[in-house]
């Protein structure tokens, strides 16, 4: 107890060292920008068993949560970068998400320090509820679960550099470690191509490779395994509509563990009104995973508040996670095929310069 009380009060004491550092660049620069966002969320299913641990029968609210976004501009070439988050899952402690050094000049960009994912279309929005079409991003993709997909990670501490070529096209080499639940993601080393063929479409093709610093997860992954993956994202707007999709695969070396994942959807917009349609596929070589069909609606009530309504039906597949808990992202197995999990979110978004 006593501890748990020190630890807590020395994490108050950083953020509150950096809140007093933040302010005092204000004062010197006069050029800091906050953007808070809050999203309360409702959801509940018909399944008896839990979905990601916190969804059943009973209704929750976990998925809620609230993120503070700080930028500091420089009179040169730098800016800095802050994003805290408070999760209702973790009773709303406040955690240090991304603290970025950012450098840019003519077609170069530098990030340095603790960083969003750089692969993945919408990594760099997590969080940022209001922005997301959806309330959750598609799990076959952007699920952080210990036994889920993983294709990308919440974060990584490294460096990354945008280069712009005259072509349009960017290159961003990265390199770092991620965090895991139960370790670290090391020595990644990574190269992402981003090429917006007009401004309709966007092209992304990531590929990256890391070793596992870790030895547990029911031995789903050893310790210094290599780990590969390779992913493709496209975004094409037409109108009122929007084409979207990811695809990945993962490789964790000689077991059979290799999982592949996708996300297909269609959006279209009408008036403040923006439904969305979305088909999902995560599938592992050890025949863990699942399935699930998505249909929503996003309704922007004004430029700080948008009410989102959402529907998924989940089928996972027959074969439960290595871990023995569950099949697919449920916490155990489902007396039936299906599951129906609704949602209803309240996004709020509020900017000062």
């Amino acid at each position: 107890m006593i501890q748990s009380y020190q630890g807590g009060k020395k994490m108050h004491g950083r953020f509150a060292t950096l809140f007093i550092l933040l302010l005092m660049i204000n004062f010197a620069y006069g050029k800091t920008q906050f953007t808070s966002y809050l999203s309360v969320v409702s959801q509940f299913s018909d399944a008896e068993q839990a979905y990601r641990q916190h969804i059943d029968r009973e209704g929750s609210l976990q998925d809620s949560r609230g993120t503070l976004q700080i930028q500091q501009d420089f009179p040169n070439a730098w800016h800095l970068q802050a994003n805290f988050q408070a999760l209702a899952e973790e009773e709303y402690a406040v955690k240090l998400q991304q603290l970025a050094a950012v450098w840019r000049k003519d077609n170069l960009k530098l990030r340095l320090g603790k960083l969003a994912f750089p692969i993945g279309l919408f990594s760099q929005q997590l969080g940022f509820g209001y922005d997301l079409l959806w309330i959750r991003p598609p799990e076959s993709f952007y699920s952080f679960h210990p036994f889920g997909p993983n294709v990308i990670h919440e974060h990584f501490t490294g460096a990354a550099l945008a280069i712009n070529t005259q072509g349009r096209m960017q290159w961003e080499p990265f390199f770092g470690h991620a965090d895991l639940t139960n370790g670290r993601l090391k020595q990644i080393l990574g190269l992402k191509l981003t090429s917006p063929i007009n401004r309709q479409v966007v092209f992304e093709v990531a590929g990256l490779r890391g070793y596992s610093a870790i030895d547990s997860l029911g031995g789903l992954l050893d310790d210094d395994e290599a780990i590969t993956s390779l992913n493709v994202g496209i975004q094409i707007e037409l109108g009122r509509a929007m084409l979207l999709g990811e695809w990945a695969q993962l490789s964790f070396g000689p077991k059979p563990k290799n999982s592949e994942v996708f996300y297909l959807g269609l959006a279209y917009k009408f008036n403040h009104w923006q439904g969305y349609f979305f088909l999902e596929d995560w599938q592992t070589e050890a025949g863990w995973g699942e399935k699930a069909n998505v249909l929503g609606f996003k309704n922007q009530i004004s430029a700080q508040f948008a009410i989102k309504l959402e529907w998924k039906q989940i089928e996972p597949e027959a074969v439960p996670r290595p871990d023995g808990f569950g099949q697919g992202l449920f916490v155990a197995d489902l007396s039936k095929d299906q599951a129906q999990l609704y949602s209803l979110a309240l996004e709020c978004k509020f900017e000062s310069f």
